[in-house]
């Protein structure tokens, strides 16, 4: 069991970590849990006041592990330097009240990145510290940089130009640094028109290009990088598509790349131009701000959509083919229009996935070795299926509960009805229920059948 958040869990050396909000007192936590057991190992928490942010349900930013140490990012601004072993606390600092940081409406949400003996955090301080770099040992300052407003992109730090350049993209600039001294390569201005949450998306680099894409239909950018200096420049710019909400695109070959857009599709677009070639609503459905988190492996793609699913498919220019589909965690965060979702990412190690929600932390093995095929012959034979269609949009089925008897269903929808449904033939059955004047996300029978709560 563990509580709210949208931070996805990490796995290092046997452990997995993750961070979470609870209540009375109202803390956020870091969790540690043995990776084979599940068993809770140590718990640091600190104290946090979510009164003013924005969609609540806990930490955003994902724990990093590196040598022996947890860095965790709170939402208000918290940085905390943990031992991996014991929980024990090396240094922690207030970023929000040391660099008077503007916390964005959503969050800091924004991973710290270790890069060598440096911890790089971005926070959106000022004057010019709106990305800071930190002794990752002691905790003290090595350089700040910039005086942009801050984003909810996680920075890259990449080898290219003869050097190494840490990429920050800002909602105001995209900025190659110095990650040894802050010192600015090189800038391409591209402002968010109307929220920072606008630059959400990790930017992908294939080679000697690096693609960034924005949220809200505001476009997409792809630079090319030079080989013999740290200097960028603009291949292309689109002003509404490509597009997305939070999802990294995923970029697998010289030709294409692939985003989950705003509405929730799966496109394939042409990496020379951002034309779209394809898309499908099959992996996240078409609502509004659609979240799928997409990882390759081999020749296949592992994507963990909203819905608490994870899906496996095989994706070419050619199209979309999916090999399988589990439910790994119930939607629970209901923060936003479309109700109950999982927008956490999930972790993969030792051919194990690791998923979250905001009750649970759950572990599940993707080996093919824990799943022997049955030896019995089976006969393959078409079921009855009644495709309930009237479930979409405004009306969309949050929760269903078949009664004792499996003879009738009930369905809460996004729009506060609650339907019991007859079971064989899909229609309606029995007097209509009263409505809701929020979303509906639980229904559930009496073990006699009598009652609907």
């Amino acid at each position: 069991k563990i509580g709210r958040g949208y931070s996805g869990p990490v796995v290092a050396n046997g452990r997995v970590f993750v961070t979470d909000q609870v209540f009375n007192p109202e803390v956020e936590r870091v969790l540690c849990f043995d990776e084979i057991t599940g068993e809770s190992i140590w718990t640091h928490s600190c104290a946090v006041d979510y009164e003013h942010m924005e969609y609540g349900n806990g930490p955003r930013a994902s724990p990093t592990v590196h040598d022996g140490r947890v860095y965790t990012l709170g939402t208000q601004g918290d940085l905390c330097c943990l031992d991996a072993l014991s929980g024990t606390r090396h240094w922690q600092k207030d970023l929000q009240q040391q660099y008077d940081a503007s916390i964005p409406r959503y969050g800091a949400s924004v991973a710290p990145l270790v890069e060598g003996d440096a911890l790089i955090v971005c926070i959106g301080g000022r004057p010019d510290a709106s990305v800071i770099a930190l002794d990752r040992v002691t905790g003290e300052e090595r350089w700040t940089a910039l005086d942009d407003e801050a984003g909810y992109s996680a920075p890259i730090v990449i080898e290219s130009g003869g050097t190494r350049q840490a990429i920050i993209w800002t909602a105001e600039n995209i900025v190659s640094l110095n990650p040894a001294t802050g010192a600015v390569y090189w800038r391409e201005k591209w402002k968010a028109s109307f929220d920072a949450a606008q630059v959400v998306a990790t930017p992908v680099v294939y080679r000697d290009q690096i693609l960034f894409v924005m949220s809200f239909n505001r476009g997409s950018k792809m630079l090319k990088l030079h080989a013999d200096e740290p200097t960028a420049s603009v291949l292309w710019h689109t002003r509404s598509r490509p597009t997305t909400t939070m999802s990294t695109p995923m970029r697998i070959d010289d030709e294409y790349f692939y985003t989950v857009d705003n509405v929730g599709g799966l496109c394939c677009q042409k990496a020379d131009s951002g034309e779209e070639v394809w898309r499908t609503s099959d992996v996240a459905g078409d609502s509004p701000n659609n979240n799928v988190h997409l990882t390759p492996n081999g020749n296949q793609v592992f994507m963990f959509n909203q819905r608490g699913q994870l899906i496996s498919a095989r994706i070419s220019p050619q199209g979309y083919q999916e090999t399988g589909r589990s439910l790994l965690v119930e939607p629970t965060a209901a923060y936003r229009v479309q109700g109950p979702l999982v927008w956490s990412h999930p972790a993969y190690a030792n051919k194990h996935v690791i998923a979250r929600n905001d009750r649970l932390l759950v572990c599940a093995s993707l080996d093919a070795d824990d799943y022997p095929a049955s030896n019995d012959a089976k006969t393959e034979t078409e079921s009855k299926r009644i495709v309930l269609s009237e479930f979409s949009g405004r009306n969309s089925a949050l929760t269903l509960d078949y009664s004792p008897t499996g003879q009738t269903l009930a369905v809460g929808t996004w729009s506060g009805q609650v339907q019991e449904l007859d079971v064989p033939s899909g229609k309606g059955s029995g007097s209509a229920l009263p409505s809701f004047r929020n979303n509906c996300v639980g229904v559930a029978y009496s073990p006699d059948g009598k009652l609907l709560a």
